[in-house]
């Protein structure tokens, strides 16, 4: 009896810490579920920017099309400002991966094909943060170029930075601070960098939301979150 007894407990403890890691698993799931869900809305916003790829590339057309002399100097301005000094980046929430990979949570993990897509996941994630940073170095080294031939005058009123239309309604147009087609030539090679750049990052959080896509519908579907 006392065996018996012995082995019942054993056996009641085993089932109660299936119960606990069971109950764990699935609110690392939700959890999950949830962060990939407010990416998903935050990258529709971001991918709404993919306009400024073509803003990019209308911006190295009109330089390279052009000998110094009939350059369109508003428009080019105008493409400079409102493609040019910035981008939109994902700001990844990466709160739950971590949990689940630095604490050794990843264990409690039952469906070896869920663990290999957050496994994916990570890995995209890091591709596209390293992608990040190189868009950024592109736009910081083409605005080393950038200071060479416009006057940032231009780019601001009262005291803020202008709303690239108002480049095209200003009654006086903006002057190149400089002609010189060397210049201007390698300004355009610049911001083909940073256009090729930045259209591999869309291009890769494209990828990324028919991935994540998919995730979140499996993960509902085998744990009955539907």
């Amino acid at each position: 009896m006392l065996f018996l007894a012995v082995t019942l407990g054993f056996f009641v403890e085993n089932q109660r810490e299936h119960y606990i890691e069971h109950k764990r698993e699935r609110q690392f799931i939700i959890s999950m579920i949830k962060e990939l869900e407010a990416d998903t809305a935050q990258l529709h916003r971001i991918m709404r920017d993919s306009v400024r790829i073509a803003g990019l590339s209308n911006l190295m057309d009109s330089i390279y099309t052009a000998d110094g002399k009939d350059i369109n100097v508003r428009e080019v301005y105008y493409l400079v400002l409102k493609n040019a000094m910035g981008v939109n980046f994902m700001d990844f929430s990466r709160n739950t991966l971590s949990q689940l990979k630095n604490a050794g949570n990843m264990r409690l993990i039952r469906n070896r094909k869920i663990v290999d897509s957050f496994n994916k996941m990570d890995n995209l994630i890091t591709l596209m943060e390293r992608q990040q940073n190189n868009v950024l170095a592109a736009i910081f080294n083409s605005q080393e170029y950038s200071t060479m031939i416009f006057n940032a005058k231009y780019f601001r009123e009262d005291g803020q930075r202008k709303p690239p239309e108002k480049i095209r309604e200003d009654k006086l147009p903006p002057l190149l601070m400089t002609r010189d087609p060397m210049i201007l030539t390698t300004y355009a090679n610049k911001i083909n960098i940073q256009w090729g750049r930045l259209s591999l990052y869309h291009l890769s959080l494209k990828r990324y939301d028919a991935f994540t896509s998919q995730l979140i519908s499996y993960l509902e579907k085998e744990y009955h979150l539907e």
